[in-house]
């Protein structure tokens, strides 16, 4: 998790212009959470190793087929962000950024701060938005 995290700040610093791009970092933070994500990610959180002492929260465990929907999910959208950066060799691309409507600021359930859940990933079809 802690080399997801690492990939997510770079990935979010190079969006916010805070350092700047860099092909190779850019392509290997996506492909970083490309790999640990998807089956990779559920695979990593078994369902009796959830709660105390682990520091993995109960309810990911309590919503376990959600859970792997959102890493699937998470999964399909580092694969297209990668690929996008394939094409992208000198900076960011509108193709790459986050279009009006995409969820953000969730966490791995997908639930926002007010409690709702955002759409159900498991309904939406691989690759068939833009990033």
């Amino acid at each position: 998790m802690k080399a997801m995290a690492s990939a997510a700040k770079t990935i979010s610093e190079i969006f916010a212009g805070k350092v700047a791009y860099d092909a190779t970092a850019f392509k290997a933070a996506t492909e970083t959470i490309r790999r640990r994500s998807g089956s990779a990610m559920v695979d990593a959180f078994p369902a009796d190793s959830l709660g105390e002492p682990s520091a993995a929260k109960a309810d990911i465990g309590q919503s376990q087929e959600e859970f792997a929907a959102l890493a699937r999910h998470l999964e399909s959208l580092a694969a297209a962000l990668s690929d996008a950066a394939d094409d992208a060799p000198d900076g960011i691309t509108e193709a790459m950024r986050m279009k009006p409507g995409m969820a953000m600021g969730s966490n791995l359930l997908g639930k926002r701060a007010g409690g709702a859940a955002d759409t159900d990933p498991s309904k939406t079809q691989p690759n068939t938005y833009s990033i």
